[in-house]
């Protein structure tokens, strides 16, 4: 209806032009504008450009008049509407429909293309009972969920869908339950089309954008206004482990596991070699150090654990104990010198492992009876066996 050669001139001005829009063909329900609209499925949308012609003047009437009939431009009420030439233009393609030809609305068909998230929750050990583990998926355009997947009683898989989420950027993060760590989080190739990577235990994944280089500014799956595939779907596997959580090994004695023992030595050993040496501290605990730095984190592996130093008044052991550490600090196992599971005590939500030796012979007390009823005691055995003595070489004169 309007080329650019007809503006300003001839009384014709863009600002007299109506655009309305509406995903109706009666116009009967009106959308203000396209900018921020999120459709959830595919739509159309319906626009129409109409100017007012105006009531036509006396000398104008006189002019359009035909056979007693008067013409003027636009319907009754000179409203003038834009008519459709039947092109339909997608990407570089351009059709014709004669359906939509002098039609007083243009179309646009908006094919939403929504993003689908799997995550599937695995764990290493199956029980008896229903578990539920928590996500929280939080999308760049400030949306906040938090999801629940569900790993059956008996089995060790469960697996939770997210669907019709909008183009942007996504980070999901689980909230690891006590008794577990992550030990594997990744994205599944071939069921995910679009941009990820993983940080961490946080993963984050764009829809609207392909993984691969599409050719488009970005990778972004739309190209002149076209769809260009991929940039809908990700599948994230996120895998955790049974670990013990809160855990610490405490110097007692054997024979009572009430009482502490500070300023023992030990040593951590990888292949022979010492990785980090520790003490136990007033209360037991032994505190690991690293170099120059004290109360160390260890890093994940198995090492072997032995005294290297008794506390004075102990004698030093000689068991060895074997730690597997997890890339989160926590424990694995502990097991003894035979391969034997150890199995901690928990005092105040506090896994503790005692580590436990003879106690060497006591000396007396400073100040008490010391060695007196010893000596008193072989007096007497020296008196009687004299005593033996005498008697016999008196029987023997006698007898003579």
């Amino acid at each position: 209806m309007l080329g650019s050669k007809y503006l300003n001139k001839y009384g014709i001005d863009l600002s007299i032009f109506k655009i309305e829009r509406s995903t109706s063909t009666n116009f009967d329900s009106l959308v203000d504008k396209f900018d921020g609209l999120k459709p959830e499925q595919t739509t159309k949308y319906y626009v129409r450009v109409s100017y007012d012609a105006g009531e036509p003047s006396k000398e104008s009437n006189e002019n359009t008049t035909l056979d007693d009939n008067v013409y003027h431009a636009g319907d009754d009420n000179n409203i003038v509407y834009a008519k459709n030439n039947g092109n339909v233009h997608e990407g570089d393609k351009i059709t014709n429909d004669d359906k939509l030809k002098d039609q007083q609305y243009g179309v646009y068909d908006v094919d939403v293309k929504s993003g689908t998230l799997k995550i599937v929750k695995k764990v290493d050990v199956a029980t008896n009972k229903d578990r539920i583990f928590t996500f929280n998926v939080n999308g760049s355009d400030g949306s906040k969920q938090t999801i629940e997947v569900k790993v059956p009683k008996n089995e060790t898989e469960g697996t939770m869908s997210l669907s019709n989420l909008s183009r942007g950027t996504y980070t999901i993060e689980e909230i690891v339950p006590t008794g577990f760590e992550v030990s594997n989080i990744k994205f599944v190739d071939k069921d995910t089309d679009s941009l990820n990577g993983i940080n961490g235990t946080i993963a984050t994944i764009t829809f609207g954008t392909d993984k691969t280089d599409n050719g488009v500014t970005d990778n972004n799956v739309i190209g002149n206004y076209q769809y260009k595939g991929n940039g809908i779907k990700g599948k994230l596997e996120v895998t955790n482990r049974t670990v013990i959580t809160n855990w610490k090994i405490v110097k007692v004695r054997k024979d009572d596991n009430k009482t502490i023992i500070s300023g023992a030595k030990f040593a951590l050993k990888q292949n022979g070699k010492v990785k980090y040496t520790g003490e136990s501290d007033e209360n037991g605990y032994i505190i690991w150090s690293k170099g120059s730095e004290n109360n160390a984190m260890l890093a994940s592996g198995e090492y072997i654990l032995e005294e290297t130093e008794a506390a004075e008044g102990y004698a030093k052991g000689d068991t060895t104990w074997t730690l597997k550490v997890t890339d989160g600090g926590n424990l694995e196992y502990i097991k003894d010198a035979d391969g034997k599971v150890i199995s901690p005590s928990v005092v105040e939500e506090v896994n503790l492992y005692k580590f436990t030796n003879d106690v060497p012979y006591e000396l007396p007390e400073t100040g008490g009876i010391g060695i007196y009823w010893y000596t008193v005691g072989g007096m007497l055995f020296m008196v009687m066996a004299a005593i033996v003595v005498y008697r016999k070489r008196y029987n023997e004169y006698m007898n003579k």
